[in-house]
């Protein structure tokens, strides 16, 4: 199928199709983002899970959005009385849902699989224990042991 010679109603399913990517895309956004807040805020591996979480937003985006996206706004922008047609009445294609249950289950699984990594080795840091000797005092200790003993 051409993008360019659409009928009316392939462009107001390709609309249809674009709107609900958008809404999928911002709020699997908004969870992405919020869980790499919270990972940042705990102090956990935050390199890790924000470099998965990066590639993984840009390849949905790639997969899952820009396909219906980008050749709607094109369409609107060489024939801009297609904006005033409604998408009242439409529902998402078949095919679009395949693709969007593909895409969205994998990253989903690949998201939640490295909040699981980053969380579980987040790093405790280990404060020294006051009640301890410290490495000098230790020395001195064993050197008073010794001189004990000998004597």
């Amino acid at each position: 199928m051409q993008k360019e010679k659409m009928t009316v109603e392939e462009f107001l399913q390709l609309k249809k199709d674009a709107q609900v990517s958008l809404i999928l895309f911002i709020v699997f956004g908004v969870f992405l983002f919020s869980s790499m807040f919270y990972i940042t805020a705990i102090g956990a591996r935050t390199q890790v899970y924000n470099s998965i979480g990066i590639t993984v937003f840009l390849s949905v985006a790639m997969t899952a959005f820009r396909p219906y996206f980008l050749p709607k706004n094109i369409l609107e922008k060489k024939q801009p009385e297609l904006k005033q047609y409604s998408t009242k009445g439409y529902s998402v294609s078949s095919a679009f849902l395949k693709r969007v249950f593909l895409v969205y289950s994998v990253a989903i699984i690949v998201v939640v699989f490295g909040f699981a990594s980053a969380y579980a080795t987040r790093v405790e840091t280990i404060l020294p224990d006051d009640t301890l000797p410290s490495l000098e005092q230790k020395s001195i200790i064993e050197q008073k042991l010794e001189g004990n003993s000998n004597e």
